[in-house]
């Protein structure tokens, strides 16, 4: 769940630049802010201010003033342990701006880039907008495949099947 002062920050930003690539940058950074080494890195009140904004600015692209500026303003208000928060906010509005959905397809085997591309196009139909799947390996399943997006889930596993055939009889 998202805190409604991440959600804040989060609509703030993207009022102020909205981009699948700085939402790319914004992800990168998450994933590195969020190792031990740097969060505590740029958690510690014994370091100056300072010295951590000299850090992230080594970090960014010389392009992308805004988002310098962005996590500068996280770092004043001691609130960059919310970008995880911030960039699924961000990562949301985007979507909705580009009628996108994203989602997640699970399978035993490896599925084939045609095989995702056929699912996303046949989603894409059903939903009427684009939809972009990550695909998963499950070595739980059994075999077919269940695809989540959004709140609707698309279940086709072989699992699945067996429960509906002994729940009808069969």
């Amino acid at each position: 769940m998202i805190s409604k002062r991440a959600e804040n920050y989060g609509k703030s930003f993207f009022d102020v630049e909205a981009s699948e690539s700085l939402l790319k940058s914004l992800k990168v950074l998450s994933e590195v802010l969020n190792e031990k080494s740097f969060f505590e890195f740029f958690d510690s009140l014994v370091i100056p201010l300072k010295d951590k904004k000299e850090v992230l600015k080594k970090a960014i692209k010389k392009s992308e003033t805004n988002l310098q500026n962005f996590l500068f303003l996280l770092l004043d208000r001691q609130a960059l342990f919310l970008l995880p928060e911030i960039v699924q906010t961000y990562e949301n509005l985007l979507d909705e701006k580009n009628s996108k959905l994203r989602g997640v397809v699970c399978s035993l085997e490896e599925i084939s880039v045609k095989k995702k591309q056929e699912i996303e196009k046949s989603l894409g139909s059903f939903f009427k907008k684009k939809v972009d799947l990550e695909s998963r390996q499950d070595t739980n399943l059994m075999g077919g495949l269940y695809v989540k997006v959004g709140n609707y889930i698309f279940n086709d596993t072989l699992e699945c099947h067996l429960k509906k055939f002994k729940s009808s009889g069969g």
